[in-house]
């Protein structure tokens, strides 16, 4: 993980299939933890542009999630997400929104809006993409609901630095200039 951070991306690859190994020599085949190492992988297969190679590695973490908890589960649900994003940001926008729409949707049912984690973590996604494949207005509402779960649940956070930014860059894109101007944030 570290590794990625410093943009030591073959590393981080061969760190995560290592890591992977491991699992399934420990606890066998489509376990729950490859869930995680496998969304891990994708990130710097991305990063070094092996987009086939980050999708697959997705799909892999989503099948084996879905089938040893659920499509509701939030491993489930955060890779959906993901891949969703992995899909709008290699121009397969539709199949992208739709598994953000689908991961948002079982998240806000599921676990309600009020959910301090989840629901926000998709949303904010979900919120980002929607803004950046030009449906400014959809995604600035899913960021403003985001931002202000986040004020409510952890305002002491950086988690609400990235959905200000993303909801100021949309309102910007719009026009909206008064509504992201620093004198009308109400962070603490």
């Amino acid at each position: 993980w570290l590794m990625g951070i410093q943009r030591r991306y073959p590393a981080a690859e061969a760190g995560f299939r290592q890591a992977i190994a491991v699992c399934e020599q420990v606890h066998g085949k489509d376990n729950s933890h490859l869930t995680r190492l496998y969304g891990y992988l994708s990130e710097p297969q991305f990063f070094q542009q092996e987009f086939a190679d980050a999708e697959a590695s997705l799909r892999k973490a989503l099948r084996i999630a879905t089938a040893l908890k659920g499509e509701a589960d939030g491993d489930a649900l955060n890779i959906q997400s993901r891949l969703g994003v992995l899909l709008v940001r290699t121009a397969r926008t539709q199949e992208g929104l739709a598994q953000l729409a689908q991961a948002s949707a079982v998240v806000e049912k599921t676990r309600g809006m009020d959910d301090a984690l989840y629901t926000p973590m998709i949303d904010e996604m979900y919120g980002r993409s929607l803004a950046e494949s030009g449906r400014l207005q959809e995604g600035i509402r899913y960021l403003t609901t985001v931002i202000d779960t986040w004020r409510r649940y952890r305002a002491d956070s950086n988690y609400i630095m990235g959905a200000l930014e993303e909801e100021a860059e949309a309102r910007i894109a719009t026009g909206d200039f008064a509504d992201c101007s620093p004198t009308n944030s109400t962070v603490p």
